[in-house]
């Protein structure tokens, strides 16, 4: 069990952001929105933008991503990507260049707890 409690808690939090990032690489329309805000919010970076869709449906978004690029201000334009069956589901399009959605940081510290629990797990068996 010790094994598997680091993933099993992870799921809920992992999967909805792979989703929406695997969803938008596959089936994303690239539109040109407004950045409204971008900033450092807390200890990351929250992108405030708005965008308008092909049916003419304004849509507003506020996201957290690992790094904006020094060129995106509030007030300039913003290249968006947004899925064509669910619209108001959008990201920037520069997040969407990472190949996973996640802050490596937050990846390699699963990766040591997943290797503790594998390892403590282990011990426990050879032990048994």
């Amino acid at each position: 069990m010790i094994l598997l409690a680091p993933t099993i808690g992870i799921i809920p939090f992992a999967i909805p952001p792979l989703y929406v990032h695997i969803c938008l690489k596959i089936r994303g329309v690239e539109q040109t929105g407004h950045c409204k805000l971008a900033g450092l919010r807390g200890n990351e970076y929250n992108c405030t933008y708005n965008y308008t869709d092909k049916d003419g449906i304004s849509h507003y978004e506020s996201v957290n991503v690992p790094k904006i690029p020094d060129h995106v201000q509030a007030g300039d334009p913003l290249d968006i990507v947004y899925d064509a069956r669910k619209p108001a589901r959008s990201r920037p399009a520069f997040s969407l260049s990472r190949l996973i959605p996640w802050k490596w940081s937050n990846v390699m510290h699963f990766a040591i707890v997943q290797c503790a629990c594998a390892y403590m797990a282990g011990a426990r068996v050879l032990a048994g």
